[in-house]
């Protein structure tokens, strides 16, 4: 099942950062490696390069440079919508760990 989200989430950003000049000027360059760490223990890593999300595996980064903790249940919500992102962090549900700047660039991650 998170792999499907995972999928969806890769998908939805691709399709969203070839049709965005906005996007893909502010990602120009940028490559991340972005580590997803559920709760059960699972972690899955992905990377941003190019302007594009590669798949998400099981795996862990060395050093990451941008870490998403959070549970899959609050995964599933965030991509559900049933809650926000802000308000997942504001009630420590989701937990973000990087540069300023990683940061900022996740929102188009999680839609905004």
């Amino acid at each position: 099942m998170i792999e499907e989200i995972f999928q969806q989430i890769v998908r939805k950003f691709n399709e969203k950062a070839k049709c965005d000049e906005k996007i893909r000027g502010e990602l120009a360059g940028i490559e991340r490696r972005i580590q997803v760490e559920l709760d059960n223990e699972r972690t899955y890593i992905g990377m941003l390069r190019d302007c594009a999300l590669t798949d998400f595996s099981p795996g862990k980064f060395e050093k990451p440079d941008l870490r998403i903790i959070c549970s899959e249940k609050v995964l599933l919500q965030l991509w559900n919508k049933e809650i926000g992102p802000w308000k997942a962090i504001v009630t420590g549900k989701l937990k973000i760990v990087g540069s300023i700047e990683d940061k900022m660039r996740l929102r188009n991650l999680l839609g905004n």
